[in-house]
């Protein structure tokens, strides 16, 4: 490869996505964790100021700054002030911004998922592994099929057109089931 194709000084990158972990808590304890939460052996959790330097910091970036974010964790909705570090992110002009949730609290309160919504969350990226019960009870460590349907209703009632199902694939117990996801 020559240089000029290694080292072109006019290309410019820029974040396509930006994830925030605000928090490593979870409200689940599963046997397969994409974030391996329960294992850090420490909470970590921004302050919502760190929050917001880390929103600002984004915005700021030369060339092009980040337009689109995620915020993720472990599980983002156990944060308490989670829609006011929305409502900050679309103030400093996130054009995007979606939730990476298990769904475990959108799928108790429909109320919660308006919240999201009316705070300015374009997306749901909703933990969503299989369409059996056999599948949760593997790789959450218990059935969370109703919970998770529930969840998409919820989303629904709020008003959500986008929602991502997002699959932890564990050969052998819900490979098959991909093709239906």
């Amino acid at each position: 490869m020559s240089a000029r194709l290694r080292y072109l000084p006019e290309h410019k990158s820029h974040t396509a996505l930006a994830i925030i972990d605000v928090t490593n808590r979870c409200n689940l304890t599963c046997p397969v964790c994409f974030a391996n939460a329960a294992a850090a052996g420490y909470v970590y959790e921004p302050t919502q100021e760190q929050v917001v330097g880390m929103l600002e910091n984004l915005r700021s970036t030369k060339p092009i700054p980040a337009t689109a974010l995620q915020f993720s964790g472990g599980e983002p909705t156990i944060r308490q002030d989670l829609f006011d570090l929305i409502r900050k992110a679309k103030e400093l002009g996130f054009r995007h911004v979606e939730v990476n949730t298990n769904g475990l609290r959108i799928s108790q309160n429909v109320e919660y998922a308006k919240g999201l919504k009316d705070a300015g969350v374009n997306t749901i990226y909703l933990q969503f592994d299989g369409l059996t019960s056999d599948v949760y009870k593997f790789i959450r460590g218990l059935d969370l099929l109703d919970i998770k349907m529930k969840a998409i209703e919820n989303l629904r009632q709020a008003g959500f057109e986008s929602v991502v199902l997002v699959v932890t694939l564990v050969k052998g117990v819900n490979d098959s089931q991909l093709a239906t996801l």
